[in-house]
């Protein structure tokens, strides 16, 4: 358990609303975001509302919808219903669990699975969302924008950005062991994997340094064998573009090292190598 989920946790003990949603450093809500989803939430009696948010850059001055296509899809297939994780079709995971910043949760239906020991206080968040969305029996969607979620990539510095690869690792470890334990891997297996996929890539694109260099390392020669990721082939895969990436680490690695090996003494080439994430190939050439 990492100091972000202990403060998570701690802080759920205390709450005294009716309605649960995490808020970040790096996120800003929307002025009507509160109020937006109390009356999505009370609408249904939904005991989860998800919502869009954008990733923004303040260096480009940029802004991403996270998950318009997703979104847009299960809008068609839901509307304004209720489903459960069981309603759902292809690429569910990636839409629910990728997160913890953009749901709205109710209190007393998290608290009912505490009191039940469904639900342990010591799960980091991704392991917390993944209980508790298996558990709802009323989840809801709200295709509005209302939050923004920061993105920092300060490439150049090798310390910014860490990840705890124990915690990513025993995550999704984790992950699999519930859905085997409740008979669930089997239909589920391909929403898991394209799942996996999507969320090391995501990890590996916003993270840098020395961090970078590690779960690089993990992910192609470790983690993806073992999560059959490299098992599969592009129609396996939901999304086209992250199967692509998977497929550029796998199998670039001898050239990368080709091509810096001849330019390494080039410092204009390098530090440009350094901002696409490169560099921890070359800093184990020199």
């Amino acid at each position: 358990e990492t100091n972000v989920e202990k403060k998570r946790n701690f802080a759920l003990k205390k709450i005294k609303g009716e309605y649960l949603i995490f808020l970040n450093s790096n996120d800003i809500f929307d002025y009507s975001m509160i109020e937006e989803l109390f009356l999505k939430i009370i609408q249904n009696d939904d005991e989860i509302v998800i919502f869009n948010s954008n990733e923004f850059e303040i260096e480009k001055n940029s802004k991403k919808i996270i998950r318009e296509k997703n979104f847009q899809n299960f809008e068609k297939e839901f509307k304004n219903n209720s489903f459960t994780i069981f309603d759902m079709k292809k690429d569910s995971f990636n839409l629910l669990f990728l997160y913890p910043f953009d749901k709205i949760f109710k209190k007393n239906f998290i608290e009912n699975l505490i009191n039940k020991k469904k639900l342990f206080l010591n799960f980091d968040h991704f392991n917390f969302i993944v209980l508790i969305v298996f558990e709802a029996k009323k989840i809801s969607f709200l295709d509005k924008i209302l939050i923004n979620h920061r993105i920092e990539k300060d490439l150049l510095t090798i310390n910014s950005k860490e990840i705890n690869l124990e915690v990513f690792y025993k995550s999704l470890q984790n992950f699999k062991i519930f859905l085997k334990k409740t008979n669930l891997f089997k239909k589920f297996k391909q929403n898991f994997i394209n799942f996996v996929a999507t969320y090391s890539i995501k990890k590996l694109e916003n993270i840098s340094g020395k961090s970078f260099c590690l779960l690089y390392q993990k992910l192609k020669n470790e983690y993806w064998n073992e999560f059959e990721i490299t098992k599969y082939n592009k129609n396996y895969f939901f999304d086209k573009n992250i199967y692509k990436k998977i497929k550029n680490i796998l199998e670039s690695e001898l050239e990368i090292f080709t091509i810096l090996n001849q330019l390494k003494k080039y410092d204009k080439i390098i530090n440009y190598l350094k901002e696409q994430k490169i560099f921890c190939l070359y800093k184990n050439l020199v």
